[in-house]
């Protein structure tokens, strides 16, 4: 359960070692549900802004970095993906894609992102 975010099923844990007695586990557990509930109420207000804003990568961006840290792959890539649509050179979605394909063995396809995501060369 590394990387689960679902806010609701962190407290469910959290009261489930609660009630089981293991205080130590229950606060890792409300601590982990406290941060997934503050990265939802970030994306919540993320895709308000990609709402108001289509044609700025930041906020795509950001919403794509925080979807892949939390486990969503498929829908960090897919932002990360739009944004570099509008952007091509954006190197913080180059980086984020970068390091999702290594994680994801995909060698290749991590070096040619890592490779984008350098500053030009002056």
């Amino acid at each position: 359960m590394g990387r689960s975010w679902n806010p609701i099923s962190l407290y469910t844990l959290a009261l489930c070692a609660q009630q089981l007695g293991k205080e130590t586990e229950a606060k890792r557990w409300l601590e982990k549900h406290r941060a997934a509930a503050e990265e939802f109420k970030q994306l919540v207000q993320l895709f308000g802004e990609i709402e108001r804003n289509r044609d700025d990568p930041t906020f795509l961006t950001k919403a794509g970095a925080i979807l892949l840290r939390t486990g969503r792959d498929a829908e960090g890539v897919h932002y990360c993906q739009m944004a570099l649509k509008i952007d091509s050179k954006n190197r913080r979605a180059h980086t984020l894609l970068a390091d999702y394909y290594d994680r994801a063995g995909k060698k290749e396809l991590a070096e040619e992102h890592r490779k984008l995501a350098k500053p030009p060369e002056k």
